[in-house]
């Protein structure tokens, strides 16, 4: 019995208990790299993280005035999908050219987020319905979620520009092809 207590308690065996347990020096220093780098990473993404649909209806409630800059059938596709916005925000008049500018308040954007929210999560309605929901929502979201809430004053917010026009192209004649 001498023999294993001796054994055990050897300083060979520590020095290998140590290292099964806990590992060498370099695993040690690979653990710790790995460790470094996960927390790392996890704070880019603490920094990059995208707002929830929440944080984003508090930072619109903020907001005074924002202007959306779309066409007037787009607009109208935001009044009917909402009572409420349709009686409270006025198209403004006709005219010639072919983008209106509504302005809207903190409150007009919460209820034009959620609305849009709600018709993006709706399966009953169409594709079409949801993809131009999609569209609008991800503009609005886009300029709120540049809003700093903790600013006391600053810039003033960007117009929500909803127009993906091809840039300016030069008619190409048409060839004779005989």
């Amino acid at each position: 019995m001498e023999y294993w207590r001796d054994s055990i308690e050897s300083p060979k065996w520590k020095g290998f208990e140590r290292m099964f347990l806990f590992g060498t020096p370099e695993r040690a220093a690979a653990r710790a790299e790995r460790r470094r780098l996960k927390e790392e990473r996890a704070a880019q993404r603490a920094r990059q993280r995208i707002p929830s649909h929440q944080e984003r209806l508090v930072t619109a409630a903020g907001i005074s005035s924002v202007n959306l800059v779309c066409h007037r059938d787009t607009f109208v596709f935001i009044q009917d999908a909402d009572v409420v916005l349709r009686q409270r925000v006025r198209l403004p008049a006709a005219g010639d050219e072919t983008l209106i500018k509504v302005p809207l308040s903190g409150p007009n954007l919460v209820r034009v987020l959620t609305t849009l929210r709600s018709i993006c999560n709706d399966p009953f309605r169409n594709s079409g319905d949801q993809a131009v929901a999609t569209r609008i929502y991800r503009a609005v979201a886009q300029i709120v979620d540049t809003v700093d809430r903790a600013a006391t004053s600053g810039t003033p917010v960007p117009d929500i520009l909803l127009d993906d026009r091809v840039g300016s192209v030069e008619a190409v004649p048409p060839t004779d092809a005989a």
